[in-house]
């Protein structure tokens, strides 16, 4: 079991975040390590505040959350925030954005709408940069064929030089004229 110091997520959810949709998601995620979809898909219906739990559904089962201080809190502060906002949604998920609050469909909030929440708090990427193990496929389409043709330009110098008898190991690589 892991322990967790209630005061340190506090802490950091009054300084990372600014509205009551972030400090739900982190807390959610990072007190009970609910996973993201189904945080974007829990509903209202399944949320008991006076009982303190939120069932979450998985697939044909269901798992009840028991709500601590802090998230039933937070969920009230959300409540509050949600119903003072937009007082006509008829959205039955939980956590709605402007976009799908009196969306006619229904739709659950969009992933990239929880990821642009809490950006500070979320870091994608721990070290800012491309990622060490890029490929050819994952660069932009000038950038593989500028590698391919370096690629190609080594191969056709390596097997020159071998041609013309030339020692491997003495073998001078030229890079494209």
């Amino acid at each position: 079991m892991i322990c967790l110091n209630l005061a340190s997520v506090r802490a950091g959810l009054r300084d990372h975040t600014a509205t009551p949709f972030a400090r739900l998601i982190i807390a959610l995620a990072a007190i009970h390590a609910v996973p993201a979809t189904e945080i974007r898909t829990a509903r209202t219906a399944d949320l008991n505040l006076a009982r303190g739990t939120l069932e979450l559904r998985r697939g044909l089962l269901r798992h009840t959350l028991y709500l601590e201080e802090l998230t039933h809190r937070l969920t009230t502060g959300w409540l509050t925030y949600h119903h003072r906002r937009w007082p006509a949604s008829a959205n039955p998920h939980l956590l709605v954005s402007q976009k799908t609050a009196l969306d006619p469909d229904h739709p659950a909030v969009h992933r990239n709408t929880c990821n642009k929440s809490c950006p500070r708090a979320c870091p994608r990427q721990a070290v800012p940069g491309p990622h060490p193990r890029r490929s050819l496929r994952h660069r932009r389409p000038s950038q593989a064929h500028e590698a391919l043709r370096h690629h190609r330009t080594d191969r056709h110098a390596l097997r020159r030089h071998r041609l013309s008898g030339a020692n491997r190991a003495t073998a001078q690589v030229t890079g494209p004229p």
